[in-house]
């Protein structure tokens, strides 16, 4: 199943469950933005916590840090150039080349490096994120907001079987009652 597919299936389940548009909205935007962070790895932990401590669904949080990881590998080199670029520095793959260099002559410098890099690079995500983030929780909203109002205007059974697709994305055969 696609990812997006994925994150579309549980917002339908959630809102079954009588969460709101806006905590749907909410833990999209929280997991997309946190998903894309310079820290391949962290994304996971962060989620979870956050999915805990502002009370959000797990599922939510988690489809949505899933569904944006292309973007992370995608991002992770413009976002080291950037802080690169704001902090001092290169982030040239010859500089790259030297960081593996300098871990394999001095362990300890070489983790300094990494670290400089890395902070760098969350910076310019922390900086870059906001506008993103508001137009995630808008547009995840908004799609919050139509599918509920498709599942109560009677197009629930609609919903239903578009969520019970099969992995080849074809809607379930539907079996002849008799009776």
């Amino acid at each position: 199943m696609r990812p997006f597919a994925k994150l579309r299936t549980v917002m339908i389940g959630l809102l079954k469950q009588g969460s709101s548009p806006h905590r749907i909205a909410l833990g999209v935007t929280l997991g997309g933005i946190v998903g894309i962070v310079p820290l391949p790895g962290l994304s996971t932990v962060v989620c979870v916590l956050l999915a805990m401590a502002l009370r959000l669904n797990h599922a939510i949080i988690q489809a949505a840090n899933y569904a944006v990881y292309p973007l992370q590998i995608l991002l992770l080199g413009g976002y080291i150039v950037l802080g690169n670029q704001w902090f001092g520095g290169s982030a040239s793959p010859a500089s790259f080349d030297s960081l593996a260099a300098l871990m394999q002559e001095d362990v300890w410098a070489g983790l300094l490096a990494v670290k400089e890099v890395g902070l760098g690079a969350v910076a310019a995500w922390v900086v870059t994120s906001p506008l993103p983030a508001v137009l995630l929780y808008f547009l995840s909203r908004s799609a919050a907001v139509k599918l509920k109002r498709r599942m109560q205007g009677g197009d629930d059974a609609v919903v239903e079987s578009e969520t019970s697709r099969d992995e080849t994305g074809s809607p379930p055969m539907k079996t002849p009652t008799y009776g």
